[in-house]
C-alpha cells in the first residue's frame, strides 16, 4: 500500500525573484493560496496519509502555515528540515529518516502541480517490481528539460537538456517518483547529492527503473512559467 509521500519544498526560487524575495518558492501565491497547498491537498485526496515536507530556505514560514492550517488537510504533515542545502537526493534521504521505516514512498516537487492518478502509477510500479518508477509527460519544447529514452516498460537513459536550435516536442521526466525501500538502501553514502544525477542516471542501465505517463504538470521554474501557470491552471 502506498500511503506516504515526501514533498521537496526547500528551494529558494532565485529565478522567480522578486516574487520569491521574502518567501520560499513553494509558497508563491496561486489564486489566493500557496502553490504548495495544491500539492498537499491532491496528495491527501489520493490517499497519502503521511506527508513529510522537506524544507530549508525560510522553513519557518512553511511550518507556521501548516501548523496553523493542519485541520484543512486530511494527511498527517511532518517536517524534514535541512540545516544546509542537501540536493534532491540528500533531502529525500533525510526525510525518509524522519518518516521512519516505510515501504514504497511517493516523491514529488513542492513547486509543481501534477495531473495524474497515483493508484495507476503505483500499479505500474508493483507489476514491474521496479526499484523506481518515474512519472513522465510530453512537452512542446524539451530544451528546457532533459530528454528520456525508453525501451518497453523501462527507462534506458536520461540525457541533459538537448542543445537544439528550435523547439522539439518530446517526453521528459516530470519530477514525480515512486521510490521503493530497496532504492533508499542503494542511495549514495554522501550527505549531499542529486537524486536525478547522482542516483537515477547511474542506476538506470543496471536496475529496473520504470515509467508511467502522467497527464501533465504545471511548474514554476521562472517568471514566465509562473504567469503561464496562472493563465492555464483549470479553475
Amino acid at each position: 500500500m502506498l500511503d506516504t509521500a515526501i514533498v521537496l519544498a526547500g528551494g529558494q526560487g532565485t529565478r522567480l525573484k522578486p516574487v520569491t524575495q521574502h518567501i520560499p518558492k513553494p509558497m508563491i501565491e496561486v489564486r489566493g493560496q500557496p502553490l504548495l497547498n495544491y500539492v498537499i491537498s491532491d496528495l491527501g485526496r489520493q490517499g497519502m496519509r503521511r506527508i513529510a515536507i522537506s524544507i530549508g530556505y525560510k522553513a519557518e514560514q512553511i511550518i507556521e502555515h501548516y501548523d496553523r492550517n493542519k485541520h484543512r488537510f486530511p494527511s498527517e504533515i511532518l517536517y524534514s528540515i535541512e540545516d544546509k542545502p542537501l540536493g534532491t537526493g540528500g533531502a529525500i534521504k533525510l526525510a525518509a529518516k524522519q518518516l521512519g521505516p516505510v515501504g514504497d514512498v511517493l516523491v514529488a516537487n513542492g513547486d509543481t502541480i501534477y495531473v495524474l492518478d497515483i493508484k495507476e502509477m503505483y500499479k505500474v510500479h508493483r507489476e514491474n517490481n521496479a526499484l523506481v518508477t518515474v512519472g513522465l509527460t510530453t512537452v512542446d519544447d524539451v530544451r528546457q528539460f532533459g530528454a528520456v529514452e525508453l525501451e518497453g516498460s523501462d527507462i534506458r537513459r536520461f540525457t541533459e537538456k538537448p542543445k537544439l536550435a528550435s523547439p522539439v516536442r518530446g517526453i521528459i521526466n516530470a519530477g514525480i517518483y515512486i521510490v521503493s525501500s530497496a532504492a533508499l538502501e542503494k542511495f549514495p553514502k554522501d550527505e549531499v547529492f542529486s537524486f536525478e544525477r547522482d542516483f537515477l542516471q547511474k542506476i538506470v542501465e543496471k536496475e529496473k527503473v520504470c515509467w508511467h505517463m502522467i497527464q501533465g504538470f504545471y511548474t514554476v521554474n521562472n517568471i514566465e512559467q509562473y504567469f503561464d501557470m496562472l493563465k492555464r491552471l483549470p479553475k
